[in-house]
Formats: structure tokens, C-alpha cells, sequence
């Protein structure tokens, strides 16, 4: 009394659909009869069949069906089929409703000739069969990837570079060439001698010298038969490079600083001008030495001038580009640093003790000055001051013994540009 019993009931449909049924419990105690329900899942391959085509002996090719469960209940199974055919992923398969599932087959032939074959689906929710066919061959067969090349737009007198494949599949060697005609070309590759299962880049070049679009075929001719894949492209129109002004002139210049000038480049064309401005020394492209212009765009080249010696300095700015190259002379003089003295100059009467200023004027890039006196007319010289920062003046009190000889010099501490009084001055 009170004791219990598992009872494990199985459902195994042997077709599609709702299975009702009852399990009957008979005994001295009493009948029942609880009901049972149940639906058997529905196998659906969609590919109808397989053909692997030609391939060479001792290769092989994987096609794939799609098994897919039609029915309300999980779906289970499994593929198979015979040599030369095998199934490399989806063997088996677990569905539930809607689901479907990829079942890889691959065609290894080992012989030449026709191979005919099927696949058996086998599964709780009914058995299918889907037939196989291939052919091994140990002739050469050609094969050509991508199926087309599509260059866009390329600027006409430019070319532009695109690839085919070309492969041997099947099982001998693959000779042949490629051909096309203007304004596409062969850039290489054109011949192939391809052992089974090799491959070779044949590389189009396509060189547009009109504006428009052009569709071309590229003819693979081949002991494995022939194909001729489309090639298409667009000539686009031209940019033009123009250079203002015709030249550039920096004048005089200190040696030891520099002066920018500036070229305007404009592509006074169509499409896209490209490209860079380059110089030698003493002259630098210091901004704007690369450019991308769309039609009717400028940009301003700036060219800087930076004299290390005196004298001329004739250059060039080399502008290149896709549109072809122009050069701009650039002219300069450069010049020493100057120092001038401007008081005392010559002439004055300076007093001894007396507060004066020394003054001067200079060009170039100094920073500080050394000043020396002369009482015999430049003979010989004292400092006065070994370095002071060249403010251009410095105060001083005017020393004896007196002088109808005094000069007064004013140099770079180097001692490399000077500049003193024009003439004698007198200390009394």
C-alpha cells in the first residue's frame, strides 16, 4: 500500500503528422486509459541534386545541401554516401522546428569518367535521397576568378592596374594565354603553363585616353578551353596643374635669417590634381608641399629663402604631379650682417666725465656687442665693453686722456662684423 512505479512510454513516429494514442493500465484495482499526443518531425532537402562538374583526379570539390525540419517536433537524422562522394560536415543533424542545417558533400574522383551518386538522408521524420553526379578527368581545365574587373573611373592619360586568376583544375598541364585590346592591355601573365592545381596572377592594365565608359573582354585561350571574362572602366577627365606667379624673386636678404614667398598651384582642369613641390637649398618649401585639388581648387605653396653666405642664389621649385611637372625659378641675394655707428660719428667734442651715449644700427641676427675705443685714429683699441646686448646704445662716461683722435667701435663679440665712427671725434 502507498508504494509506486515509474512507467516510461516512447514515441517513435514512423511518419509525418499528429499521433495521438492512449497508454492502458490494467489491474485488479482498476482500468485507466490517460491519452497520449505526439508529432513526427518533417525532413525537406531543398537542393534537388548535385553537380560537381569536371574534376581533375587526385583534387576534389565541396557542393553543400541544405536539410531543414518542416515539421513541429525536433528533427533528427543523419547523411551519408559512398566513395568517390563523402560528407565532410553536417553528418548529423538535430532540427528543431524550422531549423535547417548545411550537409557538406565532396567529389574526390580517383579515376577518369563519370561518377553517379546519391546522398541518404535518413531521419525520425522519413528517409530522402538526393542524387550526385561528377566527372573526373585528368585533362587540364581551366578556371578564371573573378568573372569580371570593374576599374571605375580612371583619369585619362593615367592607368590603373586590376587582376584575374587564372587556375588549372584539372588533372594535366594548362597552357595558354590572354589577350584583350585598347585601351586595356596585358601588364603580365600573359602566358600560363599551369601543372594540376596551379595558379597565375594575369594582370589588366587599363589606360583610358578618352573620357567615357568602355567594356572590353579579356580572351583566355587555353588547351582547357576558353573563357573571355568583361572588363570595364571609365575614362575620367584630366586635371590640369597651373602655377602663379612665373617666378619669385626674395630680393636681399641677411645672411643668417630668412623671407617667405608663395606659389599658388590650381588644377585648372577636371578630376583630381595630385602631387608635391619640392626645392634645394638655400630655399625650402616650409608649407603646402603636397596637394589634392578637385577641380578649380588652390592651395598656396610657401617658399622660404635662408641665405648662409652672401651673394646670388638662383634655384628652382619643382612642381609634380598628375597632371605633369612644371618648374619656377626662384632668385635671392643674400647679404652680410651690417653694423653702423651713428654717435659718436665723427666731428663731435665729447668732455671728460662727461655722460654720453653710444649709438649704432645693425642688420642681420646679433645678439650681443662688444664696443672699443681708439685714441689714435684706429690704430689700436681699448674695450670699453667686452658684451653687452645689442640694444643699439649704451650709456657711458667719457674717459681721458684727451684726444683730437677718438673713434669708437662697435662689433659682433666674435669680433666677425664691426662697424666705427666715420671719423676722428675729440675728448678734452
Amino acid at each position: 500500500p502507498g508504494a509506486s512505479q515509474l512507467v516510461v512510454v516512447r514515441f517513435s513516429p514512423t511518419v509525418t503528422g499528429s499521433a495521438p494514442g492512449t497508454v492502458a493500465f490494467t489491474s485488479n484495482g482498476g482500468n485507466v486509459s490517460p491519452p497520449l499526443t505526439g508529432t513526427g518531425g518533417a525532413i525537406r532537402v531543398i537542393q534537388t541534386s548535385l553537380d560537381f562538374g569536371t574534376v581533375a583526379v587526385g583534387s576534389w570539390r565541396d557542393l553543400s545541401f541544405t536539410v531543414q525540419n518542416t515539421g513541429t517536433s525536433t528533427l533528427t537524422g543523419n547523411a551519408s554516401t559512398s566513395a568517390p562522394y563523402s560528407i565532410t560536415s553536417g553528418a548529423s543533424f538535430s532540427l528543431g522546428p524550422g531549423a535547417s542545417q548545411a550537409v557538406v558533400v565532396r567529389f574526390s574522383p580517383t579515376v577518369t569518367g563519370t561518377a553517379p551518386g546519391t546522398v541518404a538522408f535518413t531521419s525520425n521524420g522519413g528517409n530522402l535521397s538526393r542524387p550526385v553526379t561528377g566527372t573526373g578527368s585528368t585533362l587540364p581545365v581551366i578556371g578564371v576568378t573573378p568573372s569580371s574587373l570593374s576599374f571605375g573611373t580612371v583619369t585619362v592619360g593615367t592607368s590603373k592596374d586590376l587582376s584575374f586568376t587564372v587556375q588549372n583544375t584539372g588533372g594535366s598541364t594548362l597552357t595558354g594565354s590572354a589577350s584583350t585590346s585598347a585601351p586595356y592591355s596585358i601588364a603580365s601573365g600573359a602566358s600560363f603553363n599551369l601543372g594540376p592545381g596551379a595558379s597565375q596572377l594575369v594582370m589588366v592594365r587599363f589606360s583610358p585616353t578618352v573620357t567615357g565608359s568602355v567594356t572590353r573582354t579579356v580572351a583566355f585561350t587555353s588547351n582547357g578551353g576558353n573563357v573571355s571574362p568583361p572588363v570595364t572602366g571609365t575614362g575620367g577627365a584630366a586635371p590640369v596643374i597651373a602655377v602663379t606667379p612665373s617666378s619669385l624673386s626674395f630680393g636681399t636678404v641677411i645672411v643668417g635669417t630668412s623671407k617667405d614667398l608663395t606659389f599658388t598651384v590650381k588644377n585648372s582642369g577636371a578630376g583630381t590634381l595630385t602631387g608635391s613641390a619640392a626645392t634645394s637649398a638655400p630655399y625650402s618649401i616650409v608649407s603646402g608641399g603636397s596637394f589634392t585639388l578637385g577641380s578649380g581648387a588652390s592651395q598656396l605653396v610657401r617658399v622660404r629663402f635662408t641665405p648662409t653666405a652672401p651673394g646670388s642664389a638662383s634655384g628652382t621649385v619643382a612642381f609634380t604631379s598628375n597632371a605633369g611637372n612644371v618648374s619656377r625659378p626662384v632668385t635671392g641675394t643674400g647679404a652680410s650682417p651690417t653694423i653702423t655707428v651713428s654717435a659718436p660719428k665723427g666731428g663731435e667734442t665729447w668732455s671728460v666725465n662727461a655722460n654720453k651715449t653710444i649709438q649704432w644700427t645693425y642688420t642681420g641676427v646679433i645678439s650681443a656687442v662688444r664696443i672699443d675705443l681708439s685714441r689714435d685714429g684706429g690704430v689700436t683699441w681699448q674695450t670699453l665693453f667686452s658684451s653687452t646686448p645689442n640694444d643699439k646704445s649704451q650709456p657711458w662716461t667719457v674717459t681721458g686722456p684727451s684726444t683730437t683722435q677718438a673713434r669708437v667701435r662697435v662689433c659682433d663679440v666674435s669680433m666677425v662684423v664691426c662697424g666705427a665712427s666715420n671719423t676722428n671725434f675729440t675728448i678734452q
